[in-house]
């Protein structure tokens, strides 16, 4: 999982990529090889289960995505004076409020 993280906060993913990810670690985690598959002891929804409800708590990536996307507004709304919000500010929102502003064409 520290691999998506870094680029999650940064750039959102799409759905597919967030699946082909979520596919992956299920290969992984169940033992798939390229010619074999193994038993699934449990389904995948119950492994997104939190702890608490007997889950091993893995997430679903593209909610995940979204809100690392939010938590990086979050701060550039809470905290206007970092050099990374005055960066973006000045990098993608010429006019107004960043939740006003539009997503311009050459944006990453």
């Amino acid at each position: 999982m520290a691999m998506p993280i870094c680029s999650m906060s940064c750039f959102k993913l799409s759905r597919k990529m967030c699946k082909e990810l979520s596919n992956t670690m299920a290969s992984f985690w169940w033992g798939a090889k390229e010619n074999e598959q193994k038993i699934h002891w449990v389904s995948w929804k119950k492994m997104t289960r939190n702890k608490a409800s007997g889950g091993l708590d893995f997430k679903d990536l593209y909610c995940f995505n979204l809100a690392m996307l939010a938590k990086q507004l979050w701060r550039i709304i809470t905290q206007p004076n970092l050099l990374r919000s005055k960066v973006i500010k000045a990098r993608y929102v010429k006019v107004g409020s960043v939740l006003e502003a539009n997503v311009p064409n050459n944006a990453s």
